[in-house]
């Protein structure tokens, strides 16, 4: 049986506090989520606004995951959401990270990882090669120096917009791969690896940055 909704109910929807309607909106599924979008101005603006709250609680409802990090696709947790880590790379990623103190070399190229995973830098001390290419990080954490052994790098075809300048403490790195990312300004201080190329202190061989680079500091 039906009861009809009487029209005054109706009318107070748009004078319901946004709090409210943030705490209703988190029991929806992402599929609801999406439609309730188009619903009016106001609904629409909630739930874009709380990306940190709705979405994020969404995301970590949908993986059942602790690792926040694997999940979040680096501009918004909506996005994680769409466009996230199926359930069977989410277990490969965890499945090799968990090995990760003894591995020399870790790949985790197309997992659509929005950050590196904090868990590399602090086990992987032994990595020799490290391959993210094909995911959708727009930066590499300061804390790439940890990998000290670390030869190549291969972070191409990613969003990144700029490299820390602590990847040049990263002695023995011999090949990096930067190509068909998002940077504009060519660092100075790679400039300056690759004119080193024959010094003890950083025998850097070869910098695929091809497609990549338009503009070059001096």
């Amino acid at each position: 049986m039906q009861y009809p909704i009487e029209k005054e109910h109706l009318h107070a929807w748009p004078d319901f506090p946004n709090e409210i309607l943030a705490a209703i909106f988190k029991f929806l599924d992402g599929r609801t989520l999406l439609f309730s979008c188009q619903v009016c101005w106001k609904w629409n603006r909630v739930i874009q606004t709380s990306d940190n709250t709705i979405w994020k609680s969404l995301v970590l409802q949908t993986w059942t995951m602790n690792s926040e990090e694997l999940l979040f696709c680096g501009s918004s947790w909506k996005r994680a959401w769409k466009e996230g880590p199926s359930k069977e790379i989410i277990d490969k990623i965890k499945e090799q990270l968990a090995h990760v103190k003894t591995k020399h070399l870790l790949s985790l190229h197309n997992s659509n990882l929005g950050v590196i995973p904090s868990s590399i830098f602090s086990s992987g001390h032994q990595l020799a090669t490290l391959r993210l290419m094909f995911n959708k990080m727009s930066s590499v954490p300061s804390q790439i120096s940890g990998l000290v052994n670390l030869q190549e790098l291969d972070v191409s075809n990613n969003e990144l917009t700029s490299l820390p300048k602590q990847i040049s403490a990263l002695s023995k790195l011999e090949l990096l791969h930067l190509h068909t990312n998002q940077i504009i300004i060519f660092p100075v201080y790679i400039l300056q690896l690759t004119r080193v190329l024959h010094a003890s202190c950083f025998p850097f061989k070869k910098l695929l940055i091809h497609g990549s680079l338009n503009t070059v500091c001096s």
